[in-house]
């Protein structure tokens, strides 16, 4: 208990101390929460899907460069597949690097 009124007394002697103190705490558990939102909504929960575990991704190739447009190769992946499965794509924007 004492030394809960020298902490109490030390701060009111230096009030920017304690403002700085309280600032740097706030930033440290906002900053703490929103790295665990990401986290949480990246790498913890499960995919919207039925069934996230077969999901793939399709890299094709296009004059000897690699890249995300399997579209050309879209209906000979359909066709292999088995009767119960209906493939589906989505097309990935274009990124320019």
């Amino acid at each position: 208990m004492q030394n809960l009124r020298l902490a109490v007394r030390s701060f009111l002697k230096r009030p920017a101390f304690f403002a700085l103190v309280v600032a740097v705490i706030a930033i440290g558990v906002g900053a703490n929460t929103a790295i665990f939102s990401v986290v949480d909504a990246v790498l913890l929960r499960p995919l919207p899907y039925a069934e996230p575990d077969r999901l793939v991704f399709l890299l094709g190739m296009s004059n000897g460069r690699s890249g995300s447009n399997p579209i050309p190769d879209f209906p000979c992946l359909r066709d292999s597949s088995p009767p119960d499965e209906s493939p589906a794509f989505a097309l990935d924007p274009p990124r320019r690097v």
